[in-house]
């Protein structure tokens, strides 16, 4: 399964009315199909690439990893993330999303001792997406994710 919620316009992924409604999908979802809870793969672009960061905050034993590209995390929930499988991706020349937000994000999560993989792209603006998801031993790493 594959859900690709589109953010509601004049909000942001971060909010908590707008996570709450993504919090119910998942959960009506999980109830209704067919999907083994321990697979949950969050994945995002942009503010996306934020809610994966959020949401996982939010719930730490809902996702099996996240895969965040071009947007960063809040550090403080960093203790809530340190045993998530991570690998984050951003652009060092992204005009849209400051490289920043990811780095520091990457930076928190290794001083817990966590190993999140961060693939920085020399060069790239905020248009990673396709270089991200594929990435050769990505859709290995995707497949030996469980809870």
């Amino acid at each position: 399964f594959v859900l690709a919620p589109q953010c509601p316009a004049g909000s942001d992924w971060t909010r908590a009315a707008t996570t709450a409604q993504v919090e119910r999908l998942l959960a009506a979802l999980l109830e209704e199909q067919p999907i083994d809870p321990r697979r949950i793969i969050l994945t995002g672009l942009s503010s996306g690439g934020f809610m994966c960061w959020h949401l996982a905050a939010r719930q730490p034993s809902l996702p099996a990893a996240i895969l965040p590209i071009c947007g960063g995390g809040n550090p403080r929930t960093a203790p809530l993330l340190r045993s998530l499988p991570i690998w984050a991706f951003h652009g060092d020349r992204d005009p849209t999303v400051d490289v920043a937000s990811t780095r520091t994000m990457i930076a928190a999560l290794r001083a817990l001792g966590a190993t999140p993989r961060y693939s920085e792209y020399a060069g790239a603006g905020h248009a990673i997406w396709d270089r991200a998801y594929t990435e050769p031993e990505l859709i290995d790493w995707i497949a030996a994710q469980r809870r």
